[in-house]
């Protein structure tokens, strides 16, 4: 749905965003130490954290994280219920152009984190609806980049649909989500290599798996080949990471 296939860690749509009066400055994340962080628990976001927080020698247990939904965390922000929030987009842009003196402490720059948008489907429809399936991953790729070539129009599209986001705002979050759906051979291994393991720290799976038997490329593959204009203005994949 949205990542970056040549890369082997993907955070890009996620956001830490500070107050002003945590004194937490841009891209200092071991200032978060001691802060209260409102996220919400399980997620993308928390991931997202855990790994800024190591890349910087600290824990959880060197942050106060508070449960707070996603629709939440702005007002949470504003009322000082918390010093920062973690969050993928808008609501990370939707802090910082509703809340005065919002600091971006970082967006994305996460290495140990790979954390991609997915389309998913049963298995069954997958068996049973292929063509469906096909005209559906070619629709949404020209889709994906009408909205990387118009992406004011897209964010003025977008407030229709979601509440309490205005076209500047959706128009700042759009431009930190890279509206590539492609799948290379980084998609399994990084999976395999740091998403899983996060997953078990969690507890959600019992062991870590090679995740290949779940990624079918043939409907991504239908709609290259059946319109590859769609993907002109993509930066090539490397041979040697191409899935064949």
């Amino acid at each position: 749905m949205h990542g970056y296939p040549n890369r082997t860690d993907y955070s890009d749509n996620q956001s830490v965003i500070a107050s002003a009066e945590s004194g937490v400055k841009k891209a200092d994340i071991a200032a978060l130490a001691g802060k209260r962080i409102g996220l919400p628990r399980g997620t993308g976001a928390e991931g997202y954290l855990f790994g800024l927080l190591k890349s910087a020698g600290l824990s959880e247990k060197d942050v106060q994280l508070v449960n707070v939904q996603p629709a939440e965390l702005v007002t949470a922000l504003t009322q000082g219920d918390v010093d920062a929030i973690s969050i993928w987009q808008p609501w990370a842009a939707t802090a910082l152009t509703k809340i005065e003196g919002t600091v971006e402490v970082v967006a994305g720059g996460c290495a140990g984190c790979y954390d991609p948008g997915t389309i998913l489907t049963t298995r069954m429809v997958a068996t049973e609806k292929p063509e469906e399936l096909k005209r559906f991953m070619a629709a949404f790729a020209e889709a994906q980049q009408w909205v990387r070539q118009n992406p004011d129009k897209a964010a003025e599209i977008n407030t229709r649909w979601i509440s309490g986001v205005d076209a500047e705002t959706m128009a700042l979050a759009l431009k930190n989500i890279p509206l590539d759906s492609r799948i290379s051979a980084h998609t399994a291994a990084m999976y395999q290599e740091k998403t899983l393991p996060f997953l078990v720290g969690l507890g959600r799976v019992e062991k870590v798996f090679d995740p290949s038997d779940s990624i079918d490329t043939s409907f991504l593959k239908a709609a290259q080949e059946s319109n590859p204009k769609a993907f002109s203005d993509l930066e090539p994949i490397p041979e040697d990471i191409q899935v064949k």
